[in-house]
């Protein structure tokens, strides 16, 4: 009787193990799942809040009676132009996509850049409006700042010659 026991006990303590390793398998894989879970839900929620905001920007270049007044549009929403050289406005947005300075920091921002071309009867404006989050643990050489795009969207208006 004595020999039966100490071989019961290991029986036990073996099947505890396996026990004890089965569960922590499956909540390091139920972790994950959460994690893949908590990310795609934090893209949707970017993508959601993106296609309005952009979309947005693009309605006013749809009411606009020139690329003159569009921009002056984008200017009284906030924009900020960042090239001298060419049309290119830049919205600047923190986490909760509350619109901010261009001095503080950011994470996310819409680029409106715009292209006009002359036509015989008139002129085209080309929009592209692109919305992107700054990821910091991928860092850019030349600006420290990577960037993922989110949402891209290229409108036009045509703008007929007045005849004034």
């Amino acid at each position: 009787m004595k020999m039966n026991r100490p071989s019961r006990s290991r029986a036990f303590l073996v099947e505890f193990i396996i026990v004890i390793l089965f569960f922590a398998i499956a909540s390091a894989i139920i972790v994950r799942v959460f994690a893949v879970a908590h990310s795609l839900r934090e893209k949707a929620n970017d993508l959601t809040v993106a296609t309005a905001k952009v979309q947005s920007v693009a309605e006013y270049a749809k009411v606009s009676e020139s690329q003159e007044g569009y921009i002056r549009d984008l200017k009284k929403l906030g924009a900020v132009k960042e090239d001298k050289d060419k049309e290119r406005y830049v919205f600047y947005y923190n986490k909760d996509w509350q619109q901010q300075p261009a001095n503080l920091e950011h994470t996310y921002s819409i680029v409106v850049v715009c292209d006009t071309k002359a036509l015989g009867a008139g002129e085209l404006l080309q929009v592209l409006i692109n919305a992107s989050k700054v990821n910091r643990h991928q860092m850019n050489k030349e600006n420290h700042k990577s960037l993922s795009e989110i949402y891209d969207l290229q409108a036009a208006k045509y703008y007929p010659k007045s005849n004034h």
